[in-house]
């Protein structure tokens, strides 16, 4: 059984403890015993980020990740020192359950059916249902998941492969809308000659007879903020959570800096919602805005 890519926010969490119970020679060892090429980085928790998830990225599973922690917390390492490896072995514990995993007093590491598991399970699940909800055309709602999977396909990509899609399609929007003034305006900053290429070929070709579903809030893109919640629900970035963890107050000052906007805990409780998105209710994580910079207490 393949265990499925653990996210990036879970590794760097995993990484911040595995640093305190490794030096830099145990590091190397490891990595050579566990077959993982060590990566360069400014200090020891990043190098054992960086070669976790290149690793993972490279595998498309998490089987080696899993087993370099079940290497570091191999109970012999810990003889002389029974409480840190309790310690240890806890914090993980609360990290990885995120993941639907857990490390064994024996040092191992299993795949488990936790509540936590099953509730997080949920939380993805009415993710994709809002995402299925109100990008009401098939192709937009694949471009939508796979907007919230792949990190590499970033937002300005999804919005110019809709508007493409959408001059496809019979009921084609006006070309002196603003939002397809913006994403045109967008991919000529970018110098994104590919979408203009596309751009004509979809404007010089026949209409598809069938007509798109019209989407539930009369837009042809959704707006910014309801993409930035469905996005990043369940996927963390830039060193922040998912979304999904993250107190009403902390979600709320998340979307300020984000979308340079200020916004009420009500407006965004709304939102979130009307769209459907459920909060993990355990383990939720604050983050604060320090000197324009988010930092996760």
């Amino acid at each position: 059984m393949r265990i499925p890519t653990i996210d990036e926010w879970l590794l760097k969490q995993t990484a911040n403890i595995l640093d305190e119970v490794l030096n830099d020679g145990q590091l190397t060892a490891l990595c050579a015993k566990c077959r993982l090429e060590e990566k360069d980085g400014g200090s020891k928790r990043e190098r054992i980020f960086c070669t976790l998830v290149t690793r993972q990225k490279q595998d498309g599973y998490s089987h080696n990740v899993v087993s370099f922690i079940r290497a570091c917390m191999n109970p012999v390492r810990f003889r002389g020192n029974q409480r840190q490896f309790a310690k240890s072995r806890c914090r993980l514990n609360d990290v990885l359950a995120y993941a639907g995993l857990q490390v064994r007093e024996d040092g191992k590491v299993w795949v488990v059916q936790t509540e936590q598991s099953k509730e997080m399970a949920e939380i993805r699940r009415s993710a994709v249902e809002a995402v299925r909800r109100l990008c009401g055309d098939e192709v937009e709602a694949r471009l939508c998941k796979k907007l919230m999977r792949d990190k590499s396909y970033g937002t300005e990509r999804f919005e110019a492969d809709v508007l493409i899609n959408r001059f496809r399609q019979t009921s084609r929007p006006a070309l002196n809308d603003e939002n397809v003034k913006r994403v045109i305006l967008s991919a000529a900053e970018r110098q994104d000659q590919t979408f203009f290429k596309r751009l004509g070929k979809a404007l010089s070709a026949k209409p598809k007879l069938r007509v798109s579903r019209i989407l539930s809030w009369q837009m042809m893109l959704l707006p910014p903020l309801v993409t930035f919640l469905l996005t990043r629900w369940t996927c963390g970035c830039d060193g922040l959570p998912p979304l999904c963890f993250l107190t009403p107050t902390s979600l709320t000052d998340v979307c300020d800096h984000y979308m340079g906007s200020e916004f009420s805990d009500m407006q965004i409780t709304k939102l979130r919602q009307r769209l459907g998105l459920k909060q993990y209710k355990r383990h939720q994580v604050e983050v604060i805005d320090i000197d324009g910079q988010l930092k996760v207490l």
